[in-house]
């Protein structure tokens, strides 16, 4: 992760909360994740907010590999002080992954 100082951004080259791993896993485990998402989100399309939070995911995980082919990175720009930085589609999948735990938990219920 590499600091920059034109603007408070970060260049995210690893995976979430910035862990580091080579290349070559990067490329096994991304496209396995998505795949998987996918998958468990199409299973689940007949519940609206299941729907939603898969969608969030979805969509920021899109996001955050659009930017990864084009700079070969993710620019992490939101900065709170003590989380590590993270960006928009960080943001839409960390919603989409609550939405889904909230599901689930009122339904063990």
């Amino acid at each position: 992760m590499v600091e920059s100082s034109a603007v408070d951004t970060v260049e995210n080259s690893g995976i979430a909360f910035g862990i580091d791993l080579p290349f070559s896993a990067q490329k096994l485990l991304i496209p396995i994740a998505l795949i998987l998402v996918l998958y468990f989100g199409w299973q689940s399309r007949k519940d609206k907010i299941q729907s939603i939070g898969f969608g969030l995911i979805i969509g920021g995980a899109f996001a955050n590999i659009l930017d990864r082919f084009d700079d070969g990175f993710v620019t992490d720009f939101i900065d709170v002080g003590w989380w590590p930085s993270f960006n928009v589609a960080d943001s839409c999948i960390t919603v989409g992954v609550g939405l889904l735990l909230v599901v689930e938990f009122l339904r063990k219920k």
